[in-house]
């Protein structure tokens, strides 16, 4: 089950920023630097691509995007 956050959606995480790199994206949650496998306020970042991030908490898996 896949839901889109925008800002800071229902699972309470702000994407603000990706910095693309095809084998080392990072992405910029909460203010935090997080890559693919790392946690940020208990969600595990399962994918980072070119215009999201893919977090879980173990139960619901979330995209997240950058408000427009």
């Amino acid at each position: 089950f896949t839901r889109g956050a925008f800002g800071v959606g229902l699972s309470g995480l702000s994407l603000s920023g990706i910095l693309w790199d095809t084998t080392q994206p990072i992405a910029i949650i909460n203010g935090t630097t997080v890559q693919v496998g790392e946690e940020v306020e208990g969600y595990r970042v399962v994918e980072i691509s070119e215009d999201h991030v893919s977090v879980s908490d173990g139960a619901d898996s979330f995209q997240l995007r950058i408000a427009p």
